[in-house]
């Protein structure tokens, strides 16, 4: 057994959360635990004064609702990671799909082009960026300030421009350059691995193919920068992406639950 397997579970803080967050944050990785285990861990967590414990289990590890009420937590999360082989550079839209909805979408005349870090952070861009974490565990948990969802989005795609958690940002226009930006995407590329983060396509753009478009030119960028293999990582329940990512060849990965518990509040109330 190796070190890590034999190492107790236990609170690990988080201490940039702790700090952009403005509370004290911490997480617990809960895989196989029993619920006794769990529920102590929880109420350490408690006597500690953490105010947002971040509780991760299998996806077959479903916590006990008492559990839940006792210690103020919600699933937030079913997390999905999908993967595709960047092998094949066939354009996505020329895959012929099974859905009648794909079949009939148009994929109409849309320019993509790299959003240049020295460009100023663009309130289009930043509203993408948001609508990019609708499905997100800090969107979805009510309790999670609203201010600190979107400052933690705004940083997310500020530091995507900047190139520190991306290589690149695409932007995509309906027509040219100078109209409103119809969708973004976020691509990094480490060793062998790209990895898509933030992906958005405007309201009044969809169904029209521009998702598309943007998987398809964030493999191209993967593949010019040397990676094999593709990944994304989602919410089991943002049905419309993890439809999408199939549908351009990506196959499960894995997945992980995750629970926000709120011990402190548990214990006030």
């Amino acid at each position: 057994m190796s070190n890590a397997e034999s190492r107790p579970a236990e609170i690990v803080p988080l201490a940039w959360d702790t700090q952009q967050f403005g509370f004290p944050v911490a997480r617990l990785q809960a895989a196989g635990l029993a619920t006794s285990e769990i529920e102590r861990l929880i109420g350490s967590a408690q006597a500690a004064g953490i105010e947002m414990l971040v509780v991760t289990t299998g996806p077959q590890q479903e916590l006990a609702n008492e559990t839940l009420y006792r210690f103020g937590g919600i699933l937030a999360d079913d997390k999905v990671t999908f993967e595709r082989s960047l092998a094949d550079d066939t354009p996505l839209r020329l895959a012929a799909s099974t859905d009648r909805y794909d079949e009939q979408a148009c994929i109409g005349p849309c320019e993509l082009d790299e959003y240049l870090a020295d460009e100023r952070l663009a309130a289009e861009l930043l509203g993408l960026s948001l609508a990019s974490g609708q499905y997100s565990r800090f969107r979805v948990d009510r309790r999670f300030p609203r201010s600190a969802f979107e400052t933690l989005y705004r940083l997310w795609i500020e530091r995507s421009v900047r190139r520190e958690l991306a290589d690149v940002v695409l932007v995509a226009r309906a027509a040219d350059r100078h109209s409103a930006l119809a969708g973004m995407i976020t691509v990094a590329v480490a060793g062998q691995v790209g990895t898509i983060g933030l992906v958005a396509v405007a309201e009044a753009a969809r169904g029209q193919g521009i998702g598309t478009r943007l998987i398809e030119a964030a493999h191209d960028e993967m593949r010019r920068r040397g990676a094999g293999t593709a990944r994304v990582v989602t919410q089991l329940v943002n049905r419309p992406a993890c439809g999408l990512y199939r549908r351009a060849g990506y196959r499960l990965a894995a997945t992980e639950r995750i629970y926000h518990f709120w011990p402190r509040r548990a214990a006030a109330a």
